[in-house]
């Protein structure tokens, strides 16, 4: 494992592209992304390489409080692509470390950054995760409550990192001893990749083929939560009822899979929502989102 190594790090602001089509249709109800960037975006306590990859960091925030503290480790989403970074994150970091929980906000290598993509990608979340066991000690983490806290194409990240013990242990990806995990919240997230790649034209473009590879059954199967199921851990998949990218329908049909494959799975579809209110601390959608992942913390 790599050497524990801490700096000072910022990020410029990343301008989001609607070429990418993560920016939804006009509506008078609807987040869009030049507000979502617009939020305050605090800085972390300390910046942590869990690799030696300029991208392979985590932005961790603690609680005021003094104890043990529980982990949300959260994931960004943004297409899977390099074009969008985890600075769009850190208003939703900063108010769950109000809350009371720590924070360990991961970057990571995406398609269209050197690395990034299959299987770069996924290597860079596990072992993100997985570098925990790194900072329990020193910085008082109860790994016992480890959720995992994803939107959009992070929700899809989320939910695959959760089921990676799921996986043969002879693929790579899984990483060699996969940090288990208490829960799952997956905000508008993509647990079956073979939704969108359904869409006319595909969401997200090609940005799931160069994610995976290629669309092969054999792929999917190992980067695909659906087809991994059950994972044997509680999942929450909170999704906006008005969100043109993620359709709410995605999370039913991922739910009643995993419920017949003995999951535990709870959907909450936010009335009046689209994509990026329920990562949007002062928004209602948001106080649903905080109760669910306290709740999954708890």
């Amino acid at each position: 494992m790599p050497r524990l190594r801490i700096d000072r790090w910022c990020l410029g602001t990343v301008l989001l592209s609607v070429g990418l089509g993560l920016t939804p249709v006009a509506h008078a109800q609807m987040m869009t992304t030049k507000e979502l960037l617009a939020l305050p975006q605090p800085q972390p306590d300390t910046v942590i390489h869990y690799g030696a990859d300029s991208l392979q960091f985590g932005e961790l925030r603690l609680p005021r409080a003094k104890g043990i503290h529980p982990v949300v480790v959260v994931i960004h989403g943004g297409c899977w692509m390099s074009a969008f970074g985890v600075n769009h994150a850190r208003s939703e970091s900063e108010a769950l470390r109000a809350a009371g929980v720590a924070v360990w906000t991961i970057e990571y290598r995406r398609v269209g950054s050197p690395g990034g993509g299959w299987p770069g990608t996924f290597e860079d979340v596990g072992a993100a995760i997985d570098y925990l066991r790194h900072l329990e000690q020193p910085f008082h983490l109860d790994l016992s409550r480890v959720v995992l806290v994803g939107h959009s194409s992070g929700g899809h990240l989320a939910v695959w990192a959760a089921a990676r013990p799921k996986l043969d242990r002879a693929e790579a990806i899984r990483g060699r001893d996969p940090l288990p995990v208490h829960g799952v919240v997956s905000l508008a997230g993509v647990p079956d990749l073979r939704l969108p790649l359904k869409t006319s034209p595909p969401t997200c473009g090609d940005a799931i083929l160069r994610l995976i590879g290629d669309t092969s059954l054999a792929r999917l199967r190992i980067t695909s939560p659906a087809e991994v199921v059950p994972l044997g851990i509680p999942q929450t998949l909170i999704g906006g009822a008005e969100d043109p990218i993620v359709p709410a329908a995605w999370a039913n049909d991922y739910a009643d899979l995993a419920r017949k494959a003995g999951d535990h799975v709870t959907v909450r579809i936010i009335p009046h929502a689209s994509h990026f209110e329920i990562i949007a601390p002062g928004k209602p959608a948001w106080n649903e989102v905080l109760a669910a992942v306290l709740a999954m913390v708890k």
